[in-house]
């Protein structure tokens, strides 16, 4: 679902020259007049913005004082270009026989009457949007204002993606809005609530995205160290997943999809195979980088199975990424599935990756956050402190645009490959290490509750029975 929001007009006409996009329309207007209509963040950084083109600019509020947040008021007033009409509505546009918008009625708002002319060039409206989601009906829960109530970008209904400025999840903590959705600007940091994705921007994404991994290490990450082995929930889902037909899955689709005559791939955190086996029985030559000791002992168990003609295919690589990108050569297709959000530097991660790469950079993220066990029972044991949650598709995505890439993006339902366990007492170790507990009253309240977190099928244990959402990134490397 990709409803977008449409802006809002207050019962307006739409003549010519009435924009609600100031960054792509004020250019037009180099050297004229123009009126900005609103009182929000949205309005003093449009009016501010297009004092770089217009001769002045004047702003119609309805009210006498602004809701904008204090500096950008401050910066707004400061301007001499932008001149002020308080207590001040559109009541009609003034035009030409020939349709040309030649200024603006203002009426009163404040109880004094009213009824002035305002000479402009163009309008630009900044009182809000309203999310296009009437079509829906009742299929999808809406709040009062008519976005999409939804956590993240998944919905209760199979296949149904939330994407576009439809909807999104609370601000993050410690954050407020006025009004529904708005754009704040604090002395040049921005916190978008609405539009596609609502989160804090008061930090580049790269940085956010290294100050996520940092927390998420600081709290006992559930992730092995480099010479550890891996912990037994994700070593039975990977070993699981590993023998499952992948190839039917979107990302092995894409990269096969992307092979040229070569057909070389570099299987970034390849684990215990579950993508580098059924690459080398499809005739690719692989570089399989696994630094994890323990991953690298049921890799080798994985590629027994292969004949060795196809065994002959497959380099393993003992190091990490970025680091090994100088132990192995260019392939067509870099490929990484669920590792990209190990690494503090997703700048440095993701450009070794296009530079590695010929034809296509293709990576595998979730939607949504990767441990559900960790998750559900992560504020019953430490209520005052946050979950430390992992970036996901989101964070990737604005990391990329702010690289300058416009990625291809695809999010379906897969397989589960974390929190499988093959008996309780494998889950309880991973959770206790998860959640970091080491007292002994803390053991015995997880033993409690354990059971109740998990669900029990013939194959063992596992942390959710709904169904995960992974998305598919990709894009062509740039320069070649």
């Amino acid at each position: 679902m990709s409803g977008a929001a449409a802006p809002r007009w207050r019962g307006a006409l739409d003549p010519p020259r009435v924009s609600s996009c100031a960054t792509c329309d004020g250019a037009f207007f180099r050297g004229r007049r123009v009126a900005v209509v609103g009182g929000g963040d949205t309005a003093m950084e449009d009016a501010i913005y297009l004092t770089k083109f217009a001769a002045e600019v004047h702003l119609v509020h309805r009210r006498d004082r602004l809701r904008a947040s204090p500096i950008m008021q401050e910066r707004a007033q400061g301007n001499a270009k932008i001149h002020w009409h308080w207590n001040r509505v559109v009541t009609a546009f003034l035009r030409a026989p020939d349709g040309k918008l030649l200024g603006l009625r203002l009426g009163a708002t404040g109880g004094e009457p009213a009824d002035e002319q305002l000479l402009v060039d163009g309008v630009f409206y900044a009182i809000g949007h309203t999310p296009n989601t009437d079509l829906l009906g009742g299929a999808l829960p809406r709040d009062a204002q008519g976005y999409l109530s939804l956590h993240g970008v998944v919905s209760d209904i199979p296949r149904c993606v939330r994407r576009g400025g439809c909807g999104g999840p609370p601000l993050p903590a410690g954050r407020h809005r006025r009004g529904h959705r708005v754009r704040r600007r604090d002395g040049g940091r921005r916190l978008v609530a609405g539009g596609g994705i609502t989160r804090a921007m008061n930090e580049p994404a790269a940085a956010r995205w290294a100050r996520l991994v940092a927390h998420r290490r600081s709290g006992r990450s559930p992730f092995p160290g480099r010479g550890e082995g891996p912990p037994a929930g994700m070593a039975a889902g990977l070993r699981a997943a590993s023998r499952r037909d992948m190839t039917r899955t979107p990302l092995f689709q894409a990269v096969v999809g992307a092979l040229g005559p070569e057909r070389t791939v570099l299987d970034l955190g390849a684990g215990t195979g579950r993508y580098t086996v059924p690459l080398a029985r499809a005739g690719c030559r692989v570089w399989a980088l696994e630094p994890n000791d323990g991953m690298r002992e049921h890799l080798g168990e994985e590629m027994a199975a292969l004949s060795s003609e196809q065994a002959a295919r497959v380099q393993v690589v003992p190091r990490g990424w970025p680091e090994g990108r100088y132990a192995v050569p260019p392939v067509e297709v870099a490929l990484a599935s669920l590792v990209v959000h190990f690494s503090e530097d997703a700048v440095g991660f993701l450009q070794a990756m296009e530079a590695a790469a010929t034809r296509r950079a293709v990576l595998a993220i979730r939607a949504g956050q990767m441990h559900p066990l960790a998750e559900r029972l992560w504020p019953r044991f430490h209520p005052e402190r946050p979950f430390p949650a992992q970036p996901i598709l989101a964070d990737l995505v604005d990391v990329l645009h702010e690289m300058g890439v416009e990625p291809e993006v695809g999010v379906h339902e897969a397989v589960r490959t974390y929190g499988r366990y093959a008996t309780l007492e494998d889950a309880r170790r991973e959770a206790a290490r998860m959640l970091d507990l080491t007292e002994l009253d803390d053991l015995a309240r997880l033993d409690a509750e354990l059971p109740s977190a998990l669900v029990q099928g013939d194959d063992g244990w596992r942390a959710d029975a709904e169904p995960v959402h992974e998305a598919v990134v990709s894009w062509a490397p740039r320069g070649r």
